[in-house]
């Protein structure tokens, strides 16, 4: 595990690339960093051609909540996304809600992914954990470069959502990196690969393939990201406090 020090103060750096994120990842619906596959087309984001919404509310002095909604009116499915931009901690997190509002069953939804974006930085190296397999070596964790190429994919086995891999993350790159966390609601997955100026992240359930009856809901994984500078222990300190807090 990473050694951690005294808790650092957030500084503005950190808050200004988690502005920076959310304003890249939350100020459109069409660019939200959601995919899916639905009868066959590959979409991502809420389309425009589906009357997307966005609703922006204070929830307190130190959270501010974005809702962006929007429905296809062929299939009646609708997508909600509710995203929540802390003002004290340098973190971001969202939902996806998919519902049918139709009288009829929706088309086959597929791949859905809670999280599909890149992140830039050089030099991108990824912390990850092995999770719990009821073994001495459990939660070991180790550092993998990722250069261009083959993604790097983690799951759970058996599923339980901690098995054999672990839903924490911390991608580091020149100057600092982003810390990810993916809700445990099962068989979750992820993948990190290197591209052209930074890293592709996609993470969500292991596998979708569905469709949903009139009324029903499904709802993806929460993501949660922290974006900091510096080094690792400097990013683990200020997980810390926000996640107590």
């Amino acid at each position: 595990m990473t050694t951690t020090h005294s808790t650092p103060i957030t500084n503005p750096e950190d808050m200004s690339k988690s502005r920076a994120l959310a304003k890249r990842f939350f100020s459109n619906a069409a660019d939200l960093p959601i995919s899916f596959v639905l009868d066959g087309k590959a979409l991502r984001g809420i389309p425009q051609n589906w009357r997307p919404t966005s609703n922006r509310r204070r929830i307190n002095a130190n959270v501010i909540e974005r809702v962006f909604e929007g429905a296809d009116s062929n299939t009646g499915l609708n997508i909600r996304v509710e995203c929540m931009e802390y003002q004290d901690s340098p973190v971001v997190e969202w939902t996806a809600w998919f519902t049918n509002t139709h009288a009829r069953p929706t088309p086959i939804l597929s791949d859905i992914l809670a999280m599909d974006g890149t992140f830039q930085g050089a030099s991108p190296v990824l912390w990850h954990c092995n999770g719990d397999f009821n073994s001495a070596d459990g939660y070991s964790s180790q550092e993998t470069p990722l250069p261009a190429g083959e993604p790097l994919v983690f799951a759970p086995t058996g599923g339980w959502s901690c098995c054999g891999a672990f839903p924490y993350y911390r991608l580091m790159v020149e100057g600092g990196g982003v810390s990810l966390a993916i809700g445990w609601p099962g068989r979750w997955s992820a993948s990190f690969a290197g591209v052209a100026g930074g890293t592709q992240i996609k993470a969500g359930q292991e596998k979708t393939h569905l469709r949903l009856n009139p009324g029903e809901t499904i709802r993806t994984p929460r993501i949660t990201v922290l974006s900091w500078t510096g080094d690792a222990a400097r990013a683990a300190n200020l997980w810390r406090p926000w996640y107590r807090d």
